[in-house]
């Protein structure tokens, strides 16, 4: 999937959202109808848990787990870089780079007969959501004071970035 670095620096609740989408709050912007999203995970097998009743819930997301890796061509160097999505994630409480894990393929829920993350745009957050396909499965994924934006690695807003969501086996 194709999208652009969104943010620099500044309090999060998402890696990445679709146009349209929390775009104050998120890393990334990635060119995808969310549903499409949804509907490639599970063609590739996954299974979606969902498991939250509201946003910041304190329970575990359930579902399949992938991995998230962002590409990018650095515009200073013309290098290529290619990183894990929890990189370009600080925790502000421990001092570090977000904790690398398996993200969670939750699937985002219908409410009243609406796909939710089609309505919300969020793709993948690092703050526990009951609309977004993809969550941290973190403790910390129910604080949104915890992560903000690693502006030690990522390039300026703009760049355009490449994203590779892989199934976990």
């Amino acid at each position: 999937m194709h999208g652009s670095i969104n943010m620099t620096e500044g309090m999060i609740e998402l890696l990445a959202c679709a146009p349209g989408g929390k775009t104050h709050e998120s890393v990334l912007v990635i060119d995808v109808e969310p549903y499409h999203l949804q509907i490639a995970l599970l063609l590739l097998g996954l299974e979606a848990g969902g498991g939250l009743a509201f946003q910041g819930s304190s329970v575990t997301p359930r579902g399949d787990s992938v991995e998230i890796f962002v590409k990018w061509v650095d515009p200073s160097s013309g290098a290529a870089r290619m990183v894990r999505g929890e990189d370009l994630v600080y925790n502000v409480r421990e001092n570090h780079n977000m904790k690398h894990t398996q993200w969670i393929f939750t699937g985002s829920r219908v409410v009243d007969g609406v796909f939710a993350a089609q309505l919300e745009k969020s793709l993948v957050t690092t703050y526990h959501d009951p609309n977004t396909i993809i969550d941290n499965p973190l403790p910390t994924g129910a604080d949104d004071t915890v992560y903000e934006v690693n502006k030690l690695l990522v390039p300026p807003r703009g760049t355009a970035v490449e994203v590779i969501v892989k199934p976990y086996r």
